[in-house]
């Protein structure tokens, strides 16, 4: 176990019984957002929400339930005793008009979860959304815990300045994390719903169509395509790319992967 998965722990210590668990995993409408740091999960949680297949989110747009900095506070405020309450209580709070529930996972919080939920990995479908240029996705992160202005919505703290080493290791960081998505994938027995971060952006309605359709069965007629967070992308962002590329020629292969990704017809 890593951070959030290891502090959840520590701090519910052996309140994890897992045979005091019991509605959320009798439904299937709970939808996992597997995300790696700025792979475009905020704004595909967004877009769920939109769809009525998600509800209310936590502070500063915050769909990451399973976030330390979020279980703490949350289970001190409400008084829960077991991990059981805290996560029946964040499948309720994030549930849509539909019925679905949309909480954000990394590969850790995950691993966490279906060790701990046997059966999970049936009753909870998996959306992992990547990008397939890693160099962007890493500069984002870069200018991200520089300014420490996470979504368009938040204040620029800091002064962002380039970093070629501190975006080299934010590159290691999400091929790490992806790596260890597919292990636990194949650990669990989990088949994500796999999206291009880019695909998305370029027909946002055709992906929003097909997911919805396939989960409800239903005709999608929700027409607010509008993103619903801003892209942070900036002339800065590009900048810092096309100069890490010069510095670094052998970096180029993160630009534009081919990825694999699950069918929308």
């Amino acid at each position: 176990m890593t951070t959030h998965a290891a502090k959840i722990t520590s701090f519910y210590r052996k309140r994890l019984d897992s045979d005091k668990f019991s509605e959320p995993l009798t439904e299937d409408k709970v939808l996992f957002i597997g995300f790696t740091n700025r792979s475009g999960s905020t704004l595909l949680s967004h877009l769920f929400k939109n769809a009525k297949l998600g509800g209310a989110e936590l502070k500063d747009k915050n769909f990451e339930y399973f976030n330390f900095e979020n279980v703490r506070p949350s289970s001190m405020k409400k008084g829960f005793f077991y991990f059981n309450e805290y996560y029946s209580w964040a499948i309720e709070n994030s549930r849509g008009d539909l019925g679905y529930s949309t909480v954000k996972v990394n590969w850790d919080q995950l691993d966490f979860l279906a060790q701990l939920y046997e059966g999970l990995n049936e009753r909870v479908k998996v959306f992992y959304i990547r990008r397939q240029n890693i160099i962007a996705q890493a500069v984002s992160l870069s200018v991200a815990l520089q300014s420490k202005a996470w979504t368009s919505e938040h204040q620029v703290k800091g002064e962002v300045s380039f970093d070629a080493e501190q975006i080299h290791s934010c590159r290691n960081i999400i091929v790490r994390s992806e790596e260890k998505f597919e292990e636990t994938f194949r650990k669990y027995g989990i088949k994500p719903f796999r999206i291009s971060y880019e695909a998305l952006v370029d027909d946002t309605e055709l992906h929003m169509k097909k997911i919805f359709e396939g989960l409800t069965g239903n005709n999608f007629t929700n027409k607010d395509f509008d993103v619903p967070v801003q892209k942070q992308s900036s002339s800065k962002s590009e900048e810092f790319c096309e100069r890490y590329i010069l510095e670094r020629p052998a970096e180029a292969k993160y630009l534009n992967r081919v990825l694999e990704t699950s069918r929308l017809d």
